[in-house]
């Protein structure tokens, strides 16, 4: 079978799955969405945790990875993991060039696939599955309400978005209109944009009576991507959106408010108020870290010294509370050098605090002692 388009391809490999892809391939960022079947290699990662993720047992029957393209994704996971001898696969791409080149992929790896060429609104509408895969170039948002009628109870939904300028705050009404909740930007960005994001599944599983809980939960590169179990229960439901919160960024550090309760970029006495709403509660499940990590030495992963820094990153903060401080933004409160982020860390675990690493800032950490301890522990080092 020729490559199913005039741009010319190529074959590569990525993790031990033998690819057939569009030759024009940058070599950093979001990639184009102007490429006749759209890869970015840059998106491995990404991919390598979710192949990870299908090699413990997660009660999955029927997957679907919802905008697959070139239908790496899904490949790789019946290529690499045992998903294929008790689970089925569907991959969804609307246009003809795409559906070809995921059966020449599927083909090349001896993998069987169900190949569906539906717009995706449409399919999810008519079938249910256990777990479903959101990776669209941009924002999720056209598709989440569907995926929450679709995935079975107890099911999956994964759901990446690059459209990181609406979430962080920096283009705060595409924000508003995408996702619902009031942004801002400050030294928080990166958490906040990830929690608003969770913020807006939570309203809309909310909507069908359903709540969520966060399995992995990543801001990385370009985007940003959480996987969530999906549960039935319209009082848990309940009890999610009344949790949800604002975050008050003041000079040092931050303090969690209602949500709501005042405008956002209101920057009072040098404040400034981010109203959300976002979801303040665990970001990972440990359990689920702790088997992906263990499966992780025995795979060909495409990144694995990435993933291995990840995972360990990720189980840091697995138990920790809702947003960070940041060693610089206190120095600069503070009026001097930076304090050790390490040495920190240690001093407030001596003193019985949980405090660890966070991947929203190399120089940030997280800790339940509250800012005064935090102050005086930052001063002293």
């Amino acid at each position: 079978m020729n490559p199913p388009s005039d741009q010319p391809f190529h074959t590569i490999t990525e993790g031990s799955t033998t690819l057939h892809v569009p030759v024009l391939i940058p070599s950093r960022g979001p990639a184009s969405s102007d490429m006749a079947v759209f890869y970015n290699p840059v998106m491995s990662l990404n991919r390598d945790l979710s192949v990870l993720f299908f090699a413990g047992d997660r009660g999955i029957v029927r997957a679907l990875d919802g905008l697959a393209a070139t239908g790496v994704r899904g490949i790789r996971i019946m290529n690499e993991t045992g998903f294929g001898a008790t689970g089925e696969m569907h991959l969804n791409d609307h246009t003809p060039p795409a559906r070809d080149l995921m059966r020449r992929n599927a083909a090349a790896n001896g993998v069987e696939v169900t190949i569906h060429r539906r717009n995706l609104n449409a399919l999810l509408a008519e079938q249910y599955f256990d777990l479903i895969d959101i990776d669209p170039f941009g924002s999720p948002t056209p598709f989440v309400p569907s995926a929450f009628m679709s995935v079975r109870n107890r099911g999956y939904l994964a759901v990446t978005a690059t459209d990181t300028g609406a979430l962080c705050g920096s283009y705060p009404r595409a924000g508003l209109r995408r996702y619902g909740f009031g942004n801002a930007r400050s030294y928080l960005t990166h958490e906040t944009g990830l929690r608003g994001l969770l913020g807006y599944l939570v309203r809309q599983a909310a909507v069908h009576d359903r709540f969520i809980e966060p399995v992995i939960s990543q801001s990385v590169d370009h985007y940003y991507r959480v996987v969530v179990r999906v549960r039935n229960g319209a009082r848990r439901a309940d009890g999610m959106v009344e949790e949800l919160v604002g975050v008050r960024v003041v000079s040092g550090g931050y303090e969690t408010i209602l949500a709501h309760a005042v405008p956002a970029g209101d920057r009072t006495r040098g404040e400034v108020v981010i109203p959300g709403p976002f979801y303040a509660g665990p970001l990972h499940s440990r359990g689920c870290l702790e088997e992906m990590m263990a499966a992780a030495p025995s795979m060909e992963l495409a990144n694995p010294r990435k993933v291995e820094r990840l995972l360990s990153l990720y189980l840091d903060e697995a138990d920790a509370p809702a947003w960070h401080y940041d060693t610089d933004r206190i120095a600069s409160h503070l009026g001097r050098s930076s304090p050790p982020l390490a040495r920190v860390i240690g001093e407030l675990r001596e003193l019985g605090h949980t405090a660890t690493l966070t991947q929203f800032a190399p120089t940030g950490f997280k800790t339940d002692a509250d800012r005064d301890t935090v102050m005086r522990v930052c001063s002293s080092l």
